[in-house]
């Protein structure tokens, strides 16, 4: 079936963007994109009584997630419901990271063409500059929108850092509260994550979730990162990530690529909230280093969840541009 499936799909001429099958053949799932905009997701898996097919058809165009990442968690999905446990295996090497901005190719805003980025930042100083990453900002044309509780305003990149994929914004807002910068976070420390991610299918308001450090470097032994649990999606780059008392440890930016672990390396597992930061000691390095002077904070009292949300919240910006 999964043969036949996917020869029809190359006969009609039908793109395909995603598909897996697992090791013994039982379940299986495509991904394909039509030119006129279509998707389809096609999926089969086997109980004792037989197989079910499904075929779910939406249009793409108008369907934020991107198609590769809606695979991941639809396999993911497929292998609970059948109770077939993922296969363990050890991770030998570095793999690929998928940058956690947004890049929405449906207009918005009344323009014509083009498509919107969309990102997090942080209030770095009361005078308004933002810290972001660079990822988030190169490919901007044009004015870079910010909104915050403090207001809106357009931002001017002052400079960027792609080597550590850091970039820092201008912009004329005066931010009742900044963030507090920590360097030195242990590993299995609480963290909490806020960002603006998916800003045209979740909620505008921001997301906000909790994890741990779980390594205290990045991708073959990087030490600008940590590397953490809580999760991100796209759109939480440049966003802050946070100890429980509330201080600034990091910058989201990254999570492992998890589809091309598990078709590549992995025999069918699929890693799971396995997430990056830049630590705040580079970050206040690479402020530093353009005459930009951060508060630093100590680790006092664990904050509520609640509290701490409130805490990231209000020194987080919502960063979008066209390109």
């Amino acid at each position: 079936m999964y043969k036949n499936m996917l020869a029809a799909l190359s006969k009609d001429k039908v793109e395909v963007v995603a598909k897996w099958i697992d090791s013994k053949g039982t379940i299986f799932t495509v991904d394909a994109v039509a030119d006129d905009g279509r998707a389809v997701r096609i999926y089969e898996f086997q109980y004792q009584d037989g197989a079910l097919l499904e075929v779910v058809s939406f249009d793409a165009r108008d369907f934020q997630l991107e198609g590769i990442r809606l695979h991941t968690l639809m396999t993911n999905v497929l292998l609970s419901s059948t109770e077939r446990n993922p296969w363990i295996t050890d991770i030998p090497r570095p793999f690929n990271v998928s940058q956690s901005h947004q890049t929405t190719d449906r207009p918005k805003d009344g323009a014509s063409s083009g498509g919107v980025i969309t990102g997090t930042g942080i209030f770095v100083t009361s005078e308004g500059h933002v810290l972001t990453n660079a990822h988030v900002v190169k490919d901007c044309k044009g004015d870079i929108q910010i909104r915050a509780a403090a207001g809106a305003a357009t931002g001017q990149v002052l400079a960027s850092d792609k080597v550590n994929d850091l970039a820092v914004l201008k912009t004329s807002l005066k931010p009742a509260q900044i963030a507090k910068f920590r360097a030195n976070a242990r590993l299995g420390e609480s963290v909490a994550a806020f960002g603006y991610p998916l800003s045209d299918l979740l909620a505008t308001s921001g997301n906000f979730t909790l994890g741990n450090i779980t390594a205290v470097a990045g991708l073959g032994d990087d030490s600008r990162y940590y590397q953490v649990s809580a999760p991100v999606q796209p759109g939480n780059s440049g966003g802050p990530l946070m100890d429980a008392s509330g201080d600034l440890i990091g910058v989201v930016a990254a999570k492992l690529d998890a589809l091309d672990v598990m078709q590549n390396e992995s025999n069918g597992d699929i890693p799971q909230n396995v997430n990056f930061a830049i630590k705040a000691a580079v970050a206040q390095t690479f402020l530093s280093g353009n005459n930009i002077n951060v508060q630093t904070g100590t680790s006092g009292a664990a904050l509520q969840p609640a509290d701490l949300a409130d805490a990231a919240k209000a020194v987080a910006v919502f960063v979008s541009c066209k390109n």
